[in-house]
């Protein structure tokens, strides 16, 4: 294993990590350039056969990255995974139960204190109550009972 190599295919994986877990969007790149630096620090010049572990060993840091891609690590991104699945045509139903373990309202008082801000035409989902996301909705907009436009609207 080449040491350079390693040291910056182990930086880069942290900075994956650490971005995910604080709910950064990462870019694509960057799960491209992790997997390329694990692929230069376990394969050697050699013919392929000679280095069935390093092949192996990458395939398998190829994996993990990939799956680092690929995971829904908090309560938001599930939101918004969920949100962007509703499709254009889609009853009100069918969205209701594809936001079901979500909140539903703005969760923000009206001017006349007697109830929330709504949105004519449209549903509003949050995925939290904490402070920090008290404005990310989720509006999905309906006309004649059917979706016609789903935005996400953040702090």
């Amino acid at each position: 294993m080449k040491r350079g190599w390693a040291i910056t295919a182990a930086l880069v994986t942290v900075v994956i990590i650490l971005g995910k877990s604080a709910e950064l969007q990462l870019p694509t790149l960057l799960y491209v350039a992790g997997a390329s630096f694990w692929g230069l620090a376990l394969l050697r010049r050699a013919p392929l056969r000679a280095q069935w572990r390093g092949v192996a060993s990458f395939m398998v840091a190829a994996a993990s990255v990939a799956l680092l891609y690929e995971l829904p690590w908090s309560r938001r991104e599930q939101f918004l995974n969920d949100l962007y699945s509703i499709q254009p045509g889609s009853p009100v139903a069918e969205v209701r139960h594809i936001m079901a373990g979500y909140l539903v309202g703005s969760g923000v008082p009206g001017r006349d204190g007697t109830g929330e801000v709504v949105v004519p035409d449209a549903i509003i989902f949050r995925h939290s109550t904490a402070p920090e996301y008290n404005s990310e909705w989720g509006v999905v907009h309906f006309r004649e009972g059917r979706v016609t436009e789903v935005s996400h609207a953040y702090d």
